[in-house]
């Protein structure tokens, strides 16, 4: 069986708006080619994780590391010419390529 590499990486990252803790030491990996799902109630942090990973905002506290990079302070730029970027829309896994959208 082959052995995927670790893509990225979030080691205890936080985010805090004042006195809100809105992430509070986050830890996961993520293997290249894995599709993965963040799931919460309104206001769990889903959206501040994901622009945590992808440079929007600055973490409180942990790292994020993408390929065995450090990119922690690298804005959203930076980071999307590593690879990493932050998409406002979903794939529909029921669409297939004979679909007609009107």
């Amino acid at each position: 069986m082959e052995e995927k590499q670790v893509s990225l990486i979030a080691t205890g990252i936080s985010k805090r708006f004042n006195a809100f803790l809105a992430v509070d030491h986050v830890d996961f990996e993520l293997v290249g080619g894995e599709a993965v799902g963040i799931v919460g109630p309104n206001g769990a942090g889903k959206t501040t994780l994901l622009n945590l990973l992808s440079g929007a905002c600055s973490p409180s506290s942990g790292t994020v590391s993408f390929c065995g990079a450090d990119v922690t302070r690298l804005d959203a730029a930076g980071r999307c010419r590593r690879g990493i970027a932050r998409s406002r829309g979903f794939i529909d896994s029921s669409a297939r390529p004979t679909s007609v959208v009107r």
